[in-house]
C-alpha cells in the first residue's frame, strides 16, 4: 500500500512545488541583475505598435555599430533576420529552463506513474488540458474581445495562439525525434508532454498579464492538469517537468 499511495502523493507534491517556485520567479525582479535590452519585434506590429515612445526613444539612443561591436554581451545582442532582439533575460530563461528540465530528470525514477488509470481525474485533465479545448477557449477569449471591442483581450488571445503554436510544435518535434515510449505502452510519443505544455503555456500568458488570482487559478489548472498525466499513467515526470518549461517559456517569451 505504501509504494502506491506514494505514488500518487509525491507527483502531487513535485509539481505543486514547480507551481510555488514558478509563482515566485514570475514575481521576482530581475531588472537588476540582469538588465533588460531593447525590445524591438517588427514583425509583431501589435506588440511594437503597444510602446511607440518606448521605440522611439530606444532609436534615439542606439549606439552607432562600432560602438554597439564593444558592448558587452551580458546586455543584448540585435538579430535581424529574426526580427527581435535578444536580452540577457531570454539566456536567463533559457539556461533555468535548461536547469529545471535537468532536475526532472535527475529526480524522474522518485515518482512512479499510474494509479490513476481511466478514472474519473484521469479523464478530467485528458479533456481539459487537450489541445482542442485550450485552442478553443482562445478563440473564445479571442472572439468576447472582439465583441467588447477590447483589444487587450484579443492583443492576449493573439499571445495564447502563438504560445500555445509554437509550444506544439516544439513538443512535435522532440515527440517525433526521440520516441520515448510511453509508461502504459500505447505508443511511443512520451517525451515531452503536449497537455502540460499547453496548459503551462496558457497559464504563463494569463499569469503575466493579470496577475493576482487569475495566475494561481491558471497555474494551479496547469499543475493539476500535469499531475493527472503522471496519476493516469500517460507520462514519466521528466515528460511533463519538460513540457511544463517549454510552455511556460514561450508564454513568457510572447509577452515580454
Amino acid at each position: 500500500m505504501m509504494p502506491r499511495m506514494r505514488a500518487r502523493l509525491v507527483p502531487w507534491g513535485v509539481l505543486l512545488f514547480s507551481l510555488l517556485a514558478t509563482r515566485a520567479a514570475a514575481e521576482a525582479d530581475f531588472h537588476d541583475v540582469f538588465p533588460q535590452g531593447a525590445r524591438a519585434i517588427p514583425y509583431f506590429p501589435t506588440a511594437a505598435a503597444s510602446a511607440p515612445r518606448a521605440a522611439a526613444s530606444v532609436r534615439a539612443a542606439a549606439p552607432a555599430p562600432a560602438a554597439a561591436m564593444s558592448t558587452s554581451a551580458g546586455t543584448s545582442s540585435d538579430s535581424p533576420a529574426l526580427g527581435f532582439t535578444y536580452s540577457s533575460s531570454v539566456v536567463a530563461q533559457l539556461a533555468g529552463s535548461a536547469a529545471v528540465i535537468g532536475a526532472g530528470f535527475l529526480l524522474n525514477d522518485t515518482v512512479h506513474p499510474g494509479g490513476g488509470e481511466d478514472t474519473a481525474v484521469d479523464k478530467i485533465g485528458e479533456i481539459v488540458g487537450s489541445p482542442v479545448t485550450l485552442g478553443g477557449g482562445t478563440v473564445l477569449f479571442w472572439l468576447h474581445g472582439s465583441a467588447t471591442h477590447d483589444e487587450d483581450v484579443k492583443q492576449n488571445a493573439k499571445q495564447m495562439a502563438l504560445a500555445l503554436a509554437t509550444s506544439y510544435a516544439t513538443i512535435g518535434v522532440l515527440k517525433l525525434t526521440i520516441h520515448e515510449e510511453r509508461p502504459d505502452k500505447s505508443n511511443n510519443q512520451s517525451f515531452p508532454s503536449g497537455h502540460a505544455a499547453g496548459s503551462f503555456a496558457v497559464a504563463s500568458v494569463l499569469d503575466r498579464e493579470y496577475g493576482g488570482a487569475t495566475g494561481w487559478i491558471a497555474y494551479g489548472m496547469a499543475t493539476f492538469i500535469s499531475a493527472t498525466r503522471i496519476y493516469g499513467n500517460h507520462h514519466e515526470l521528466r515528460d511533463v517537468v519538460a513540457g511544463a518549461v517549454i510552455g511556460h517559456f514561450y508564454g513568457w517569451l510572447f509577452t515580454r
